[in-house]
């Protein structure tokens, strides 16, 4: 599907460097290299599925930690992560994570300081997870995994 804003990525999970998706879906195909940032949310672990979740959570939201990409082939490459997070569209009753436009922290090295960006996210669609209630373990330090 082709998108009307072409957004840099925000990602907490298996994304990151060093974790086990970056090599197949970001490892050169991003401008630059990551840009750390931050979002408010609320991040789950899904132990039950090895990968976090990011809640949109109103009631309590924290900073959820994460990395930013620029894309090199927007297209290509956002089609590929949709696939991966199992996202079909806006209003698709398949999808597992939804895709939105959210506002992040970035922080730029240069100013020493965060900087606001507008950023695609890709957030859990929680409600259609029976085990999520009983299983899925809340990350307050905000930054998966645990260790990190």
């Amino acid at each position: 599907m082709k998108e009307s804003k072409q957004l840099p990525i925000f990602v907490y999970g298996s994304l990151k460097v060093g974790k086990h998706n970056h090599s197949l879906y970001l490892e050169g195909k991003v401008k630059g290299g990551a840009k750390k940032g931050r979002i408010k949310a609320s991040l789950y672990d899904l132990p039950y599925k090895g990968y976090p979740a990011v809640i949109s959570d109103e009631n309590n939201m924290s900073w959820v930690y994460g990395e930013v990409y620029n894309l090199i082939d927007f297209e290509e490459t956002i089609a590929a992560l949709d696939n991966l997070e199992n996202y079909y569209g806006q209003s698709s009753f398949n999808n597992e994570y939804v895709r939105e436009i959210n506002a992040a922290e970035v922080w730029n090295a240069d100013s020493n300081k965060y900087d606001l960006l507008e950023v695609f996210v890709y957030f859990y669609c929680e409600k259609k997870d029976v085990k999520f209630l009983e299983l899925a373990t809340h990350i307050k330090e905000g930054s998966w995994p645990k260790s990190e």
